[in-house]
Protein backbone atom coordinates (compact mmCIF):
# COMPACT_ATOMS: atom_id res chain seq x y z
CA UNK A 1 0.00 0.00 0.00
CA UNK A 2 2.62 2.34 -0.81
CA UNK A 3 0.49 4.24 -2.99
CA UNK A 4 -1.38 5.63 0.07
CA UNK A 5 1.47 6.82 2.32
CA UNK A 6 1.44 10.61 3.10
CA UNK A 7 3.30 12.88 4.95
CA UNK A 8 1.77 12.21 8.41
CA UNK A 9 3.38 8.52 8.31
CA UNK A 10 5.69 6.83 9.87
CA UNK A 11 7.24 3.58 10.19
CA UNK A 12 10.12 1.41 12.00
CA UNK A 13 12.82 0.11 9.78
CA UNK A 14 15.96 -1.91 11.73
CA UNK A 15 14.44 -0.14 15.38
CA UNK A 16 14.34 3.10 14.16
CA UNK A 17 11.61 5.17 13.50
CA UNK A 18 11.08 6.99 10.17
CA UNK A 19 8.96 10.20 8.92
CA UNK A 20 7.77 11.06 5.33
CA UNK A 21 9.66 13.54 4.21
CA UNK A 22 8.96 12.90 0.59
CA UNK A 23 6.64 11.03 -2.17
CA UNK A 24 6.89 11.55 -5.87
CA UNK A 25 6.02 9.52 -9.18
CA UNK A 26 8.33 9.82 -11.53
CA UNK A 27 8.02 8.61 -15.13
CA UNK A 28 10.47 5.53 -15.53
CA UNK A 29 12.45 6.82 -18.41
CA UNK A 30 13.50 9.73 -16.95
CA UNK A 31 14.53 8.59 -12.86
CA UNK A 32 18.23 9.50 -12.47
CA UNK A 33 19.24 7.19 -9.40
CA UNK A 34 22.13 9.25 -8.57
CA UNK A 35 20.06 12.18 -7.26
CA UNK A 36 17.54 9.86 -6.14
CA UNK A 37 20.15 8.54 -3.55
CA UNK A 38 21.91 11.40 -3.19
CA UNK A 39 24.04 11.98 0.45
CA UNK A 40 22.34 13.61 3.35
CA UNK A 41 22.88 14.63 6.76
CA UNK A 42 20.42 12.19 8.49
CA UNK A 43 19.53 8.64 8.28
CA UNK A 44 17.30 8.39 5.24
CA UNK A 45 15.31 5.46 3.87
CA UNK A 46 14.19 5.26 0.28
CA UNK A 47 11.47 2.95 -1.18
CA UNK A 48 10.79 2.65 -4.86
CA UNK A 49 8.28 0.56 -6.62
CA UNK A 50 6.99 0.15 -10.04
CA UNK A 51 3.85 2.52 -10.77
CA UNK A 52 1.49 3.69 -13.22
CA UNK A 53 0.22 1.15 -16.43
CA UNK A 54 1.59 -1.93 -17.39
CA UNK A 55 4.68 -1.65 -20.09
CA UNK A 56 4.89 -5.55 -20.24
CA UNK A 57 5.43 -8.47 -18.12
CA UNK A 58 6.53 -7.13 -14.59
CA UNK A 59 7.15 -3.36 -15.94
CA UNK A 60 5.23 -0.63 -15.61
CA UNK A 61 5.52 3.40 -17.10
CA UNK A 62 6.55 5.12 -13.99
CA UNK A 63 8.45 5.02 -10.31
CA UNK A 64 6.89 5.84 -6.78
CA UNK A 65 9.43 6.92 -4.92
CA UNK A 66 9.09 8.03 -1.17
CA UNK A 67 12.03 9.61 1.19
CA UNK A 68 11.88 8.96 4.84
CA UNK A 69 14.19 10.36 7.68
CA UNK A 70 15.08 9.21 11.11
CA UNK A 71 12.90 10.96 13.69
Amino acid sequence: DLKNINGDDTFTFDKKTYKIKDRKIIEKSVVDMSKIVEETDVNTVILMTCYGEPTGPQDYSHRLIITAEEV
